[in-house]
């Protein structure tokens, strides 16, 4: 399993269409671990920022029609730039975990996959697709409304596996340097 940084943090991005249940999962993700003592940053694409936020106003902005598809793209990846510079980078520096409503994944399913189909299945089957190609990394779970006890736990616990192989992996390199 590999990070992508030499940092002690963690990233950990929550992906899915709206009203999936990513803030209610990441709110309740938070709460289990800060109570485990671990400190935890929040972020969110777009926005999360002050000018990430003035970014969200922008695209959210009904009065904005026939936005292209370019700027769009480069509007969330400027809100996901000043995310990382003023949130994510600070917390893995430090050891943090921060947990983020949508990362880069969003972008790559949002407007990389399956153009023939509808938005909503150009969604799913992009999610689907990369944690097929990183199946240690990206782990799918399908949102169920009548199992959203069980969705929570399969999120803490593929979150307390890696917590715990990064935690092991660390100790190793310290002690074999």
């Amino acid at each position: 399993m590999k990070r992508g940084h030499d940092y002690p943090g963690l990233l950990i991005s929550f992906e899915g269409g709206e009203g999936s249940g990513k803030s209610t999962q990441i709110k309740l993700l938070q709460e289990y671990l800060s109570q485990q003592g671990y400190v935890i940053s929040r972020g969110r694409c777009s926005g999360g920022t002050p000018i990430g936020e003035r970014i969200r106003e922008i695209l959210q902005n009904p009065k904005i029609e026939d936005l292209n598809e370019r700027t769009e793209l480069l509007l969330f990846i400027g809100s996901r730039a000043e995310s990382v510079a003023k949130i994510v980078l600070p917390t893995l520096k430090s050891g943090g975990i921060c947990l983020h409503d949508r990362f880069r994944e969003s972008s790559i399913a949002y407007q990389g996959h399956g153009r023939e189909l509808s938005f909503h299945e150009r969604v799913r089957e992009g999610y689907i697709k990369m944690a097929q190609e990183e199946p240690d990394r990206i782990k799918v779970i399908p949102f169920q409304k009548d199992k959203i006890g069980e969705m929570q736990n399969q999120i803490r616990k593929a979150v307390d596996q890696y917590i715990a192989h990064f935690q092991l992996r660390d100790k190793l390199i310290r002690a074999n340097p």
